[in-house]
């Protein structure tokens, strides 16, 4: 596995920090990150 999981809502991966980021996409078309309490 190359450290993302796609999902049909968007995709997650794996950060070198072992932290993870989740991505959706936007009616628009462009791909954005999913907010988290330490970026809110």
């Amino acid at each position: 596995m190359s450290g993302t999981k796609r999902e049909a809502w968007g995709s997650l991966r794996k950060l070198p920090s072992g932290r993870w980021q989740a991505r959706y996409p936007a009616p628009d078309g462009e791909m954005y990150p999913a907010r988290t309490e330490d970026d809110a």
